[in-house]
């Protein structure tokens, strides 16, 4: 979740969650953890924060986009159908259907000398799905063009 007041991201992970009955404020402390007071210090705090988030309405919390929002598989697609040289296109369009697409995808595109290209796509990708998400939400943004990525790094 974005909190739109300080520009943070705050996670709700299964750690914080488990035992947690999300439809109202009690939730169970496993007996082992009686004993670790940092432990469950860390536990309770985090567990206020995930009753902040769900009781907030979107006032102050805005749920980022997930992997079912995001689609690598059209990503890949779209950067397989329009790359400048044709051969390469058909080879890249093949190498995506069916199981295992995602692997052999990506060992072409290395065998191909590509990487960058498709990096640099991928990204560009995110990035506008990003800028979309932040204007849906009406949320100012600026952009450093040049973020100094390095996929390889």
């Amino acid at each position: 979740y974005l909190d739109k007041r300080t520009g943070k991201i705050e996670v709700i992970s299964d750690d914080i969650t488990a035992g947690m009955n999300l439809e109202d404020d009690e939730f169970d402390l496993d007996d082992e953890l009686e004993d670790d007071a940092a432990q469950r210090g860390w536990l309770l705090e985090g567990r206020a924060k995930v009753r902040e988030i769900l009781d907030d309405d979107e006032e102050n919390f805005i749920q980022l986009p997930d992997k079912y929002e995001i689609h690598d598989y059209t990503i890949m697609e779209d950067f397989s159908r329009h790359y400048p040289k044709n051969n390469v296109s058909l080879m890249l369009m093949d190498t995506i259907k069916g199981s295992g697409a995602f692997s052999r995808f990506n060992n072409l595109v290395r065998n191909l000398g590509i990487e960058k290209d498709w990096y640099e796509f991928r990204n560009q990708t995110y990035e506008q799905i990003a800028i979309d998400w932040l204007e849906d939400h009406e949320i100012p943004y600026t952009r450093d063009d040049d973020s100094g990525f390095d996929p390889k790094l």
